[in-house]
């Protein structure tokens, strides 16, 4: 077996490799997904409602398709009688997003086995 072959065995092996963990990669980002849908549509159905503070709102220099913004929430509520700080990303339109500003009221459900999980309405 000669060098060459050795360095195309080498090769193949890599690509093989990487393509198991790149199919394995996308296989737990779908998973996670359908995941985090599921506990969202409990969250909307059994969760409580209240309104919330937003208390910091930033956005990804990245824009979005059809001209929608990324934003990531800090928002303030009380649950259980405790002060709660959760953070959620969203995204929002353009024309939307003034209505997502620190200073801002929204409503919201959280969970009530753990307050942090939020959706908004």
């Amino acid at each position: 077996m000669g060098n060459s072959e050795v360095v195309a065995n080498i090769a193949m092996w890599f690509l093989i490799l990487l393509s198991i963990a790149i199919a394995i990669l996308v296989i737990v980002a779908m998973r996670n997904t359908v995941v985090s849908e599921r506990e969202n549509e409990q969250i909307k159905k059994k969760g409580n409602e209240v309104v919330a503070l937003i208390t910091h709102s930033e956005h990804d220099n990245i824009q979005n398709v059809g001209g929608c913004l990324s934003l990531r929430l800090t928002i303030r509520f009380m649950a259980n009688g405790k002060e709660i700080n959760a953070k959620k990303d969203i995204i929002v339109k353009n024309l939307n997003a003034y209505a997502y500003r620190a200073g801002k009221r929204v409503t919201i459900r959280y969970s009530t086995y753990n307050p942090e999980k939020i959706v908004i309405s």
